[in-house]
């Protein structure tokens, strides 16, 4: 990383000969500039960025002391190294007043100014490593706060996050000014019409395409309605919206102003792919636990699963269908809660208090289902039908065979060939 140097003196020899006779590259330096006083530099750092300024102090104009000032004051992170004629106190006194980093006397010596510049090169690549440090976190910070927001507002709308202390004890890891008795909010789809152009062979990869840019436009769209991408379902984004001001008027204006971002992500997602979106299955509600009351009413008019007396939440028939489609594939509990835009720790709890199995038993038996099915098909080889449902290990596809249905997959083929046969 070469950091841009100005040299400002108003004595073209001594200009001149700073920018000449040093190696400023070696020293990790580019001259950009040579100019002839204070205001010049002044002028220049208006429009481009400058790292170190080596400065007279006297000049006609503006002296390197004020030009240390307006840098000072400007809260600039540009690095001040000031050269004077004069062992003056007040000058020095000055200096340190608007940290300017080194002070010399003229005249310099090159190993002198070669020494300094290596200080503050060291002190600029500190500065500059923490600065990304600090992005970096930031960026992580910011990356966080958003997947729990997500993952808030999913589980809301899943219906699986109900209890209120529940809710008040994550409310501020999502850092909203929200309160769950008076805050409105509301739920609502864009609908996304498919095309040739945009990915028809991989509708998944277009989905998550299409919710990065609705995630990264509605960003940019959030006071003092904070609107937050949930989950992808089919050709559709689900989102949710709140009211975060103090004081809320009623629901309809919560409902113009999820219609008035509505017409900037509409605008942006036709000038980048030329295609019209819609808004639909807009939801009102005069706060969060009035949503979840109005959502444990619907839950409780749905008939209960063939499995159990519970109905699965919208989240767990999601997670379902994931594995009934992935089955054949090396997946784990962390691709499918990733799936569902849950912890992995809360999705299995989840799973197994909805479905009265784990993940690794669920998938197992939908895994060792499918077997049963091929078994069936004679084209098959019995060793050929571990690895075709996910099994590296032949022996070990099966023992767990033999555990669930109580014969090897081959007597469990041929019992079927015999009672064919009778």
């Amino acid at each position: 990383m070469s950091y841009r140097l100005l040299i400002v003196d108003d004595e073209e020899d001594i200009r001149e000969g700073l920018a000449e006779l040093v190696d400023w590259e070696s020293l990790g330096f580019t001259v950009a500039a040579r100019l002839v006083d204070g205001r010049d530099a002044i002028s220049y750092m208006q429009s481009d960025r400058v790292d170190v300024i080596l400065t007279d102090i006297k000049m006609t104009f503006v002296s390197g002391l004020e030009l240390a000032k307006y840098v000072y004051d400007g809260g600039h992170d540009t690095k001040m190294i000031l050269l004077s004629g004069y062992k003056e106190f007040e000058f020095a006194q000055q200096a340190v007043h608007y940290q300017v980093v080194h002070y010399l006397l003229k005249p310099t010596r090159l190993p002198e100014l070669v020494r300094v510049f290596k200080e503050v090169k060291l002190q600029l690549d500190k500065e500059k490593n923490e600065k990304e440090q600090m992005l970096s976190i930031q960026s992580q910070n910011e990356e966080m706060l958003s997947l729990l927001r997500r993952q808030f507002f999913a589980e809301l709308l899943a219906g699986t996050l109900k209890e209120r202390q529940e809710i008040d004890r994550r409310l501020p890891f999502i850092d909203l000014p929200l309160d769950p008795d008076s805050s409105p909010c509301c739920s609502f789809c864009i609908q996304l019409p498919r095309s040739k152009e945009l990915a028809p062979e991989h509708p998944e990869q277009a989905n998550s395409q299409f919710f990065r840019l609705i995630a990264q436009i509605y960003e940019k769209e959030q006071n003092p309605v904070h609107t937050i991408p949930v989950s992808v379902e089919d050709d559709m984004i689900v989102l949710a919206a709140v009211d975060c001001r103090a004081s809320h008027s009623p629901d309809w204006t919560l409902k113009e102003a999820v219609h008035l971002q509505f017409e900037t992500v509409k605008g942006r997602i036709r000038a980048i792919w030329g295609i019209e979106a819609r808004l639909t299955r807009l939801t009102l509600a005069p706060s969060i636990m009035t949503m979840i009351a109005k959502q444990a009413r619907e839950d409780s008019r749905q008939p209960a699963s063939s499995e159990g007396d519970t109905p699965d939440t919208l989240v767990i028939q999601k997670a379902k269908a994931y594995i009934q489609n992935m089955y054949d594939k090396d997946i784990l509990l962390e691709d499918v809660a990733e799936h569902v835009y849950l912890s992995p720790v809360y999705f299995s709890r989840l799973f197994k208090k909805q479905t009265g199995r784990n993940f690794t038993e669920y998938l197992t038996e939908v895994r060792l289902m499918k077997a049963m099915e091929y078994l069936r098909q004679p084209q098959y080889k019995v060793y050929e039908i571990g690895a075709m449902i996910g099994y590296k290990s032949t022996k070990y596809f099966f023992k767990l065979f033999k555990q669930y249905a109580g014969c090897t997959p081959s007597e469990y083929r041929n019992k079927l060939h015999d009672a064919s046969g009778r």
